[in-house]
Order: structure tokens, then sequence, then C-alpha cells
């Protein structure tokens, strides 16, 4: 079993991103939803697609589906990163940004 080094993969591979992203989402979306009547319940269904976008799409790919290891110019393996720890990192942050986004709004 490999260890996850949440610090490790939120600094390499610069998360901190996905944390505004999700707190600008959430924020704008429940602030929107709150001053609009015409704001149903798809509002929350969008909030909840892009947050999983943003949980997903960086690192979650590659987490179930690692690529092949890359050569560089001169024919050596380049050192992938861990990518279950990334998407463990991308996760963690979209639920700190969204509950941080919530207690903004």
């Amino acid at each position: 079993m490999q260890s996850i080094n949440f610090i490790g993969a939120v600094v390499e591979g610069l998360q901190f991103w996905v944390v505004v992203a999700a707190f600008v989402a959430t924020f704008g979306i429940i602030k929107w939803r709150k001053k609009s009547w015409t704001a149903g319940p798809a509002s929350i269904l969008v909030l909840v697609g892009i947050l999983a976008f943003l949980v997903i799409v960086p690192n979650g790919f590659y987490a179930v589906l690692p690529p092949a290891a890359a050569e560089d110019v001169w024919g050596e393996a380049k050192k992938l990163p861990d990518y279950a720890a990334l998407f463990t990192a991308d996760l963690i942050c979209v639920a700190v940004g969204c509950i941080v986004g919530i207690a903004v709004a």
C-alpha cells in the first residue's frame, strides 16, 4: 500500500487553485440563490456538478488509469507524480473551498 503525502501533493501539484475555484463557485451560486426567487433546485445541482468536475478532472482520471512513464529527450524515464495523492488533495481542497464558500455566503 502506498503512503499518501497530502502536504507534498498540495505543494508539488500546486492544488491551491482548486480551493479558490471551489470557493468562488460555491459563494457565487449560494449568494445568487439567496437573492433570486427563480433559483430552484437546479442551481444546487449545477454547484454539485461544478464541484465534482473540480475533483475529478485535474487528477482523478489519472488516479484510475495511470499513464505510461514518459521518456525525456535522452530516453530516460520520467518519474510520474503520485496521482492518488493528488486526487486526494483535490478532494480535500474542494471540500475546504466549498465549506468556506458556504460559511461566507
